[in-house]
């Protein structure tokens, strides 16, 4: 009897570390510049894009805004160029801030504050019919 609940403890001390492990990887991966998954390009319609309103969509797995302006439509990552967390658009102070270690660029992805060296990736992005794709 003694055997089978040491046993027992042994075997939910094994699942809640390897919980404990999971949960680790899927908290550290929110930081994560890791290898780019194979998904296709963001397909946005065209008419889903409205001028002056910022778009968060996936490419490839990983978060890229859309703005479209007057002047056509551009896309960038909205991974820091420090760790990979992902930055915010924040409309009051027109910056995107960096929520793990306070990198903020303006509002053309240029490092601002913070410990950043580069500015914000762009992605590519066209029009195909009546849809903006992003990918590259």
């Amino acid at each position: 009897m003694k055997g089978e609940a040491s046993a027992v403890r042994r075997a939910v001390l094994q699942m809640l570390g390897g919980a404990g492990g999971a949960a680790l990887v899927l908290a550290i991966g929110g930081c994560s510049l890791g290898p780019e998954s194979e998904a296709p390009e963001a397909v946005i319609p065209v008419t889903d894009i409205l001028v002056g309103v910022r778009i968060r969509a996936l490419h490839k797995g990983r978060p890229v805004e859309i703005l479209r302006t007057k002047e056509g439509i551009r896309a960038r990552s909205l991974l820091c160029t420090h760790m990979g967390c992902e930055v915010r658009w924040n409309q009051g102070t027109q910056t995107y801030n960096c929520p793990c270690h306070g990198g903020v660029y303006n509002a053309d992805g240029a490092v601002v504050a913070g410990p950043p060296s580069h500015a914000l990736r762009s992605v590519p992005v066209w029009l195909q019919d009546d849809a903006v794709v992003v990918g590259g």
